[in-house]
């Protein structure tokens, strides 16, 4: 609900785990607010609801969108995270050959344009 904290947060392993704790019946927005190191942010949000079995009177999470779970209510859900692109390097130590290729023509062209305007 907004303005609530019902979210706990394990970050001590390699994958985080986080747990609803004491909800109420209502709907819930789940947003991501930092991916991890080398993965992209997700641009969505994630609607949750809890609602009221009325055959047992038990709180149930319902997930209208739930395409982006892998997993079960019993065992967990997962979300997968999508890994950032890599860039390609540029730059570097590789292009100074070609940078001093470039200055010795251009210092032989210089060279050659003043011999030829001594003459």
């Amino acid at each position: 609900k907004q303005g609530e904290e019902t979210l706990l947060i394990d970050n001590s392993g390699t994958d985080p785990v986080f747990k609803f704790a004491a909800l109420t019946e209502g709907t819930y927005l789940l947003t991501e607010t930092k991916a991890p190191d080398g993965y992209k942010l997700p641009t969505k949000n994630w609607t949750i609801q809890v609602v009221r079995n009325e055959e047992t009177g038990l709180l149930e999470i319902q997930i209208p969108d739930d395409s982006f779970l892998t997993g079960n209510l019993d065992e967990g859900y997962n979300v997968e995270n999508e890994e950032q692109s890599e860039f390609p390097q540029t730059g570097g130590i590789g292009s100074l050959s070609y940078i001093a290729i470039g200055l010795i023509i251009l210092m032989g062209s210089l060279g050659r344009y003043i011999r030829k305007s001594e003459n």
